[in-house]
């Protein structure tokens, strides 16, 4: 029981943990950009643009080129 108690209580903490994390801000100094440059909008930091998913996909924005509009 000693050790099963522990092993129940720390399963259950990674089971909350998320599996993706949000943005962080740190990256904007890693990009140099602002958070709206890959965020959709400030209000739901959930939701990514075009530049937000490269940098999802590839954990850097080097190689990125923006759709001409």
């Amino acid at each position: 029981m000693k050790l099963i108690l522990p092993l129940v209580i720390l399963g259950g903490g990674v089971m909350l943990v998320p599996l993706n994390a949000p943005a962080i801000p740190r990256y904007t100094t890693v990009t140099k950009q602002q958070c709206l440059y890959c965020h959709v909008s400030m209000v739901n930091k959930t939701l990514l643009n075009e530049a937000g998913e490269y940098y999802r996909h590839h954990h850097t924005l080097d190689g990125y080129q923006p759709k001409k509009k």
